[in-house]
């Protein structure tokens, strides 16, 4: 079955059959736009449009996250290159990072080559990595971090509070952003609980100078709430779902 599977999804990249919806990102001082997550999509010739959980795992498991880690931040950075010419508009674009593609030592070589090729200012590219990237070779990470960083390329930790050793490295790691991870936000606006731990990420991420965006945001309550505990932004539902770019286009014609 993995073999079939290799051979299909090779065939799939090589077709060029991923493509990619934005999230948008709300920024709550300002109100407007501050960037995008690219979220991949993959639009099979036969079975339709099928979502990530459908085809990661096979990914992982043929080791091929290196060679579509790639894929999708060349497409990332062809779109940005893109809505540039197009609407004379930058929007920052957050693109995950696997644990093994974060490993590999020509990874800023990579990106390096990306931006150039593309003509892409550093600032507007943001990855994100999980807290089992960085712990699985803490120093490999934090080296990596610090030269992404000296380059101008922002870098944030995804699902923040759901992994095991988040305050051990959040001090020492020179990471731009946590993003706090949904399943703290589901019932921020009902559970006392929930507000707590939600209002000690966020003092405890601006104590240590980094940003703070909320995931899941789905109703106006959680939104007032994370305004009001001075989360800087937040993506969701309620702001927008994950957009095909011809949706996008109405964020890029906005000013």
């Amino acid at each position: 079955q993995l073999l079939i599977k290799e051979a299909e999804l090779k065939k799939a990249i090589s077709n060029d059959e991923f493509i990619l919806y934005y999230q948008p990102q709300l920024n709550l001082l300002t109100n407007k736009l501050e960037g995008v997550e690219a979220l991949v999509r993959w639009q099979h010739p036969e079975k339709g449009l099928l979502l990530p959980a459908s085809f990661l795992k096979d990914i992982d498991a043929l080791h091929m996250n290196s060679e579509f880690d790639g894929y999708i931040l060349n497409k990332a950075c062809r779109a940005n290159a893109r809505w540039y010419k197009k609407y004379k508009r930058r929007v920052a674009i957050a693109v995950n990072i696997t644990a093994v593609e974060f490993q590999d030592p020509q990874l800023v070589n990579k990106i390096q080559d990306l931006l150039f090729s593309n003509d892409l200012p550093p600032k507007y590219l943001e990855l994100e990595i999980t807290e089992n990237v960085v712990m699985t070779d803490i120093d490999t990470a934090m080296s990596s971090i610090t030269t992404l960083q000296n380059m101008g390329i922002k870098v944030s930790i995804d699902d923040f509070g759901t992994g095991y050793s988040s305050l051990a490295y959040l001090r020492k790691l020179p990471i731009d952003k946590i993003k706090i991870d949904r399943s703290f936000i589901t019932e921020v606006a009902t559970n006392d609980s929930d507000l707590t731990i939600v209002k000690s990420m966020i003092k405890l991420s601006h104590g240590l100078g980094k940003r703070v965006l909320a995931e899941g945001v789905e109703d106006k309550d959680q939104l007032n709430v994370l305004r009001n505990l001075g989360c800087d932004a937040v993506q969701g539902f309620f702001i927008d779902k994950p957009l095909p770019e011809e949706k996008l286009v109405t964020y890029l014609n906005r000013k």
